[in-house]
């Protein structure tokens, strides 16, 4: 597929940072100020396909309302701990949110996948940081987020970590989704004369 090559300037970041309780989400513009923010919470009930995919469908148009060109989208990855349900949830959730991303807008969007190491690492420099320090880190920390709850903090914490560690992970190529325009295949036979 044919895309033209953009340098970090040139395109806004989002982060983010899918999570049960709250998901936190973040636009950067080109000069890496913070355009808009946005928590969704699951809806109530038990977990399913469907209900990740509500939410994955409010994400899709938070950010195709907020990102007016091309963008560089990063996503916190699921990390596999001794409940196995849970993991499983999360990768359900991050699914949904990946194709409800892609179906919008493949063309002017790139994907990557980010850890929570990176997160903290790119957002604080301590791979290890706790929730406080990412909170410090991020422009929520300003008195005029003040009037934000505990939880909605460290989703959009970990969201502004996750946009800034989407740019450093898409320089090494690891990215979230690969499209690519089929190919035809013309399979010819030569007689041999």
């Amino acid at each position: 597929m044919w895309r033209r090559s953009l340098v970090a300037t040139d395109r806004f970041l989002v982060g983010i940072d899918p999570g049960f309780v709250e998901t936190g989400v973040v636009v950067l513009g080109p000069d890496r100020s913070l355009r808009a923010y946005a928590t969704y919470t699951m809806p109530p009930g038990e977990f399913t396909a469907v209900r990740a995919a509500r939410l994955a469908g409010r994400i899709a148009t938070f950010v195709e309302r907020n990102v007016p060109g091309p963008a560089l989208i990063g996503c916190e990855y699921a990390v596999a701990r001794s409940n196995v349900d849970v993991y499983r949830k999360q990768c359900q959730l991050l699914q949904a949110i990946g194709w409800s991303l892609w179906v919008l807008n493949r063309w002017l969007w790139d994907f990557v996948e980010v850890g929570p190491t990176m997160v903290k690492l790119c957002a604080t420099g301590d791979g290890n940081a706790n929730k406080a320090a990412m909170i410090e880190a991020s422009p929520f920390a300003r008195p005029e987020f003040g009037h934000l709850r505990r939880p909605t903090l460290e989703a959009l914490a970990d969201a502004f970590g996750v946009a800034l560690a989407s740019e450093r992970e898409e320089r090494f190529g690891l990215r979230l989704i690969e499209v690519e325009l089929p190919q035809v295949i013309v399979n010819v036979e030569q007689e041999a004369t």
